[in-house]
């Protein structure tokens, strides 16, 4: 198997890892915790924070490399690819920013909560929350089917 096949392979996999993950936290998490009493809540989202935050940020990441790397390689497959992984690149950056300048520091917040007494800002910090991931989500998403799509071009 040629290097480029490789790097596509790994990365459609790592892309696929973190979009996995996030329509996963989308679609089963975030209504779970909608039902929780909010002592629970704070605890399931701390707990799970704690630990997708150590590595959902590498997976993102090593995605997004992988794609800069297809599209430096020389035999990468054309035009109509090149432009399918500058979209899977920025759809990964968006995953990214929104990750470690929005998401993240909500996290945080939240890890310092008490789950005996939730602070008043809990329904507003969790709405935000939640409308957040869902870019996240769509962004991972779009990285995982441009990246897909250039690896089939």
């Amino acid at each position: 198997m040629e290097p480029t096949a490789l790097l596509h392979f790994g990365n459609v996999m790592l892309a696929g890892i973190a979009a996995g993950g996030q329509v996963l936290v989308l679609a089963a998490i975030v209504p779970t915790r909608a039902l929780l009493p909010a002592g629970d809540a704070v605890l399931l989202h701390r707990e799970m924070s704690r630990r997708i935050d150590r590595f959902m940020p590498a997976t993102v990441g090593l995605a997004a490399l992988t794609g800069v790397l297809l599209l430096l390689a020389a035999n990468q497959g054309g035009p109509g690819s090149s432009s399918l992984l500058v979209v899977g690149i920025v759809a990964n950056l968006c995953v990214a920013g929104l990750s470690i300048f929005a998401l993240m520091p909500i996290n945080r917040r939240v890890a310092g909560w008490s789950t005996d007494r939730v602070p008043v800002e809990f329904n507003a910090t969790f709405g935000r929350w939640g409308r957040l991931h869902a870019a996240r989500t769509i962004s991972s998403v779009v990285a995982l089917a441009a990246y897909l799509l250039a690896a089939l071009a």
